[in-house]
């Protein structure tokens, strides 16, 4: 199994999710460090005992894969896609609620404007 590749993929689906939730969100470079490009939705994420992110433990798990010359172990891998999939589960969150929130102020507006 190529653990480098599939890694690297989540990159830019999470990135799609962050300009979701934060359209301003900085374009992505390829040599960036993913703590240094995600670092406006290091704040939604929660924080485990160390005081670390999901975004802390998948930034090393990239790294990994983008400079070292073996490929990732299944634990390195498995660290990484936990991570990938705590960070994507966050902004689909952020996402909902962002959708939820404008059809309640959309509902709200339209019913203001009924006649009675």
């Amino acid at each position: 199994m190529r653990f480098r590749t599939l890694l690297l993929r989540t990159v830019r689906d999470i990135d799609k999710l962050a300009h979701d939730v934060i359209p301003r969100h900085p374009t992505l470079r390829p040599h960036d460090r993913v703590l240094h490009h995600f670092r406006f939705i290091q704040p939604l994420l929660p924080r485990d005992e160390d005081d670390l992110t999901p975004l802390h433990y998948y930034d090393s798990a990239i790294q990994l894969a983008r400079h070292a010359s073996r490929e990732p172990t299944e634990a390195e891998f498995d660290i990484g896609m936990r991570a990938a999939y705590d960070i994507s589960r966050v902004l689909k969150e952020c996402r909902m609620e962002m959708l939820q929130g404008s059809n309640a102020t959309l509902d709200s507006i339209v019913t203001e404007q009924k006649p009675t």
